[in-house]
């Protein structure tokens, strides 16, 4: 007997779809695949019919296409379910290649917060001369009274 976190990774999908499977295609497993409530268990048999819907559906049908081709099968007769393969996302990779990227963003963020200092001495002596200018453009007669 196979949970459905166990069918899942012999499918090679998420629990979930195996949950959706099983209420699509209920039909075709065994009870303990379909209970009303408490955890599922698969038999091999289950696993089968469930690796030949997936099989459909990868084909592009339609649940209702599925079910008719899963009644019209002899689902004693399916073959065994195959390990997936794995999948190249959950390669390692090499010590040198992460130490390599680590070294060329370090020097992207070093490179990125000197410019930064530089822009905000930058808009420091833009607002030193704003004020300048604010003060040379002060009206004649507040010059004239001292204002």
């Amino acid at each position: 007997m196979a949970t459905t976190s166990d069918v899942a990774g012999r499918l090679g999908v998420t629990p979930s779809t195996v949950r959706n499977y099983t209420r699509a295609f209920a039909d075709y497993l065994s009870p303990g695949a379909r209970p009303d409530q408490g955890q599922r268990t698969f038999t091999d048999r289950d696993i089968r019919v469930l690796q030949a819907a997936k099989s459909f559906l990868d084909q592009g049908q339609t649940y209702a296409q599925v079910g008719d081709n899963l009644a019209a099968s002899d689902l004693e007769d399916l073959p065994p379910v195959s390990e997936p393969e794995p999948s190249t996302s959950t390669a390692l990779v090499p010590l040198a290649t992460i130490q390599a990227l680590t070294q060329r963003h370090d020097q992207e963020l070093a490179r990125v917060l000197e410019e930064r200092d530089e822009l905000l001495q930058e808009v420091r002596e833009l607002h030193h001369r704003i004020g300048e200018l604010e003060a040379q453009a002060r009206p004649w007669w507040r010059r004239l009274l001292g204002r």
